[in-house]
């Protein structure tokens, strides 16, 4: 059995990653005083705007989730006040728009807000 190094462990990884549609910015380890002032605050802005991503990601998650709860649970009330003695009852195509609309927006608003945050061809 071969006996491989650190990096070429490293490189194996991001190259399989890559073939998967992953992709990641690898920068070898250097010693702090090799890096210039310029490579340093390259670093610390790439780390800052991923922390920001992973921030914002976290942030329209929850309230995504958030708005998808309220919306369902204010359209679960709206169908159980349908059912039983009811004063003013809805018409079947208003409860079918209600039911339609519902529904793409369970689908659709994820979908599209999950496609902005988790892009397939990341520039990194």
């Amino acid at each position: 059995m071969e006996k491989r190094t650190e990096n070429e462990s490293l490189q194996d990884f991001l190259s399989e990653a890559n073939k998967i549609g992953e992709t990641f910015t690898y920068f070898p380890q250097k010693e702090a005083h090799d890096l210039s002032e310029d490579e340093k605050h390259m670093r610390e802005l790439i780390n800052r705007d991923k922390e920001t991503d992973i921030e914002l990601k976290k942030t329209y998650g929850t309230s995504i989730l958030g708005i998808l709860i309220a919306w369902l649970s204010f359209v679960g009330l709206i169908i159980l006040g349908q059912v039983g003695p009811v004063y003013h009852k809805l018409s079947d195509e208003i409860l079918i728009t209600l039911i339609t609309t519902s529904t793409a927006n369970i689908i659709l608003l994820p979908t599209i807000i999950l496609k902005y945050l988790f892009p397939q061809n990341r520039k990194s």
